[in-house]
């Protein structure tokens, strides 16, 4: 199984997709720092130079891209069903129609190909979306300061019944880690996702827009019955500032339990390798 895994890893990094999809969200990220955080850091010598006594100075966490509602947190939170999907979704699809399938699985146990398959492209989805965030986050911290924001100064979106609304106060690091793992965990489901349309499917466009499609109909449903805690680019985005964990949970594990079950249970049962 180990073996296995390896050698599917090692596909996805040799993917081109992965690094076309890698390279258009460090593109945002940059384009984000450049336009929206710099500014704000060439500011730091007046406001120090100043005495402002009731303005607090722009720093880490009211400056990533993920806090705050800027155009680019908008963004990269609309393309990422796209963007989680890029880089091995389709590769299932692709060892089928190009019969590499069967060639897997004369020299590897079918099992251990389907479950390899779906932590490889779980696991794609997932470094893909947080790669780009975390270099931000990098860029962020080599012009602004590394402090604590403070709700009196209102610089931050987050009121008391945000899910962990505390702790961006009190521990604010440990804050972004948990939303760090939050849109991990989705979007490695939203392109685990795709890996079923392969079944019911003879394009590739289709697997690859299906997360996207799915993203877009959870949100008008949800925003229809006014439970918008409920969809994907809230739930997933760190400045939502309604309880979102929950929505997160059920969502992610619904999603998880029933591609994966149908992915490898189906997988093992067709004839296809």
């Amino acid at each position: 199984m180990k073996q296995m895994i390896k050698f599917e890893v090692k596909r996805m990094l040799r993917n081109p997709g992965f690094y076309i999809a890698m390279m258009i969200g460090l593109l945002i990220s940059v384009v984000h720092w450049i336009v929206w955080v710099l500014p704000a850091a060439r500011g730091m010598d007046k406001y120090m130079s100043l005495d402002f006594a009731l303005l607090y100075p722009p720093n880490l966490y009211n400056s990533w891209i993920c806090e705050g509602n800027n155009m680019y947190s908008y963004l990269y939170l609309l393309i990422l069903p796209i963007l989680v999907t890029l880089p091995y979704a389709a590769t299932f699809f692709s060892d089928v129609n190009d019969h590499l399938i069967e060639f897997i699985c004369t020299r590897a146990d079918k099992r251990e190909y389907f479950y390899a398959k779906f932590t490889a492209v779980f696991l794609s989805g997932g470094i893909v979306s947080c790669v780009p965030l975390i270099f931000n986050i990098l860029l962020c911290m080599a012009v602004v300061p590394t402090i604590k924001p403070q709700a009196a100064a209102s610089t931050s979106n987050m009121v008391p019944k945000g899910s962990f609304s505390a702790l961006l106060f009190t521990h604010p690091a440990v804050y972004v880690a948990i939303s760090l793992i939050v849109i991990f965990l989705f979007s490695g489901a939203l392109a685990a996702f795709a890996l079923n349309v392969a079944f019911y499917s003879n394009h590739i466009f289709t697997v690859l827009l299906t997360p996207l499609v799915l993203n877009v109909f959870l949100s008008a449903l949800f925003q229809l019955l006014n439970l918008q805690s409920w969809e994907p680019s809230n739930f997933i985005n760190p400045a939502y500032s309604s309880p979102r964990m929950i929505p997160f949970v059920v969502e992610t594990a619904v999603l998880l339990i029933i591609t994966g079950w149908e992915f490898i249970y189906r997988g093992r049962q067709e004839d296809i390798c």
